[in-house]
């Protein structure tokens, strides 16, 4: 009986421990990114990311303090977190971990001891995840050189410098948001009447629907489709909205209509636009 009391406790502890193991990388951060240093001896280690969690300051559940060893030291230096005085503390991180507000900035040094030689760089990006209408592009900067290479455009892996020194190299990490390209209602036109003013679009049948907006002698865009989105509704490829609250005034008015498309995941489109004088 002790055995078999045993044997299930040992088995719950193993599935506690496959439990954490199994934690989606989500549950603590927005998105994150690993970049590597090498210098073909030794390698380091940093890690930038965002979580609605964190703040731009510093974070003890996210931010790791950076205690060196070796000839290859890299490192995110925060005097201006004050924590150099506190006993077992330092300026210096291997982690930082940011606000999920963006565009957001990391600037870090490379320290190589073993010098006249290369210094790789190479990130890892899988992590990096993006809103429903977003994508995120992140940039490394090289501050000696000025030159910056895209990490997140495909054509990046690695960057690599010359180490003719054992001072510290500088580097920026630049991440921004960039919207998802959908493109603009196409053929948008205008018919108007005695009483109304009808809109015709070509229908895209990716498009989860469309809304219509309508400025009036070059004031603020106002939503006139309502709460559902437009939709073609019998299937010809060709939306038709019929506007009957686009009065005709004394003196002649502009009424500029915007049409956007709207994606299944709710995200929106540039605009298509078209002027009609009443």
């Amino acid at each position: 009986m002790k055995r078999f009391m045993l044997s299930i406790l040992i088995l719950s502890i193993l599935i506690g421990y496959a439990s954490l193991a199994q934690a989606d990388w989500t549950d603590y951060y927005k998105w994150e990114s690993i970049i590597w240093q090498d210098d073909g001896t030794e390698k380091g280690k940093l890690k930038i990311g965002t979580s609605k969690d964190a703040t731009n300051g510093y974070d003890p559940i996210y931010e790791k303090d950076a205690f060196f060893a070796g000839n290859l030291r890299s490192y995110f230096y925060h005097p201006e977190w004050g924590r150099s005085s506190i006993p077992g503390a330092t300026d210096y991180y291997w982690d930082d971990i940011r606000s999920a507000n963006l565009p957001q900035t990391w600037d870090f040094s490379v320290e190589g001891y073993r010098t006249d030689r290369n210094i790789t760089l190479t990130w890892d990006i899988s992590h990096l995840a993006g809103d429903a209408c977003s994508s995120i592009e992140l940039s490394m900067t090289d501050m000696v050189s000025g030159q910056t290479v895209v990490m997140t455009d495909g054509t990046n892996a690695s960057y690599s410098y010359f180490n003719a020194s054992s001072s510290a190299y500088p580097f920026r990490v630049t991440a921004k948001e960039v919207p998802i390209a959908i493109a603009a209602p196409a053929n948008l036109r205008a018919n108007q009447g005695s009483g109304e003013v009808v809109l015709h679009w070509s229908a895209e049948a990716a498009m989860a629907g469309y809304k219509v907006y309508r400025s009036a002698s070059g004031g603020a865009f106002a939503l006139v489709s309502g709460d559902s989105l437009v939709t073609d509704n019998n299937g010809d490829g060709i939306i038709n909205f019929v506007d009957k609250t686009a009065d005709k005034k004394s003196a002649p008015t502009t009424y500029t209509y915007a049409v956007t498309a709207i994606n299944p995941t709710g995200c929106e489109s540039s605009q298509a636009t078209v002027e009609v004088i009443r």
